[in-house]
């Protein structure tokens, strides 16, 4: 993950999430060490997954 790219990790009760935002305007990737799903569209990522942010995009990532 690039400078341009905020991660914030958070825990919840039994599972973690990472929020993820793509502050340049360029986009970008980032490799999901996980199996999870993205908790406000539910698309779903094996491990190893590279998710691709869109200009200024965010995701929210939720891990089991």
């Amino acid at each position: 993950m690039s400078d341009s790219k905020v991660f914030a990790p958070r825990r919840g009760d039994g599972f973690d999430v990472w929020v993820v935002v793509n502050m340049d305007g360029k986009g970008g990737s980032v490799t999901l060490p996980l199996a999870g799903f993205d908790a406000l569209t539910q698309e779903r990522f094996a491990p190893g997954s590279k998710l691709e942010l869109g200009r200024y995009e965010h995701r929210v990532i939720r891990f089991a």
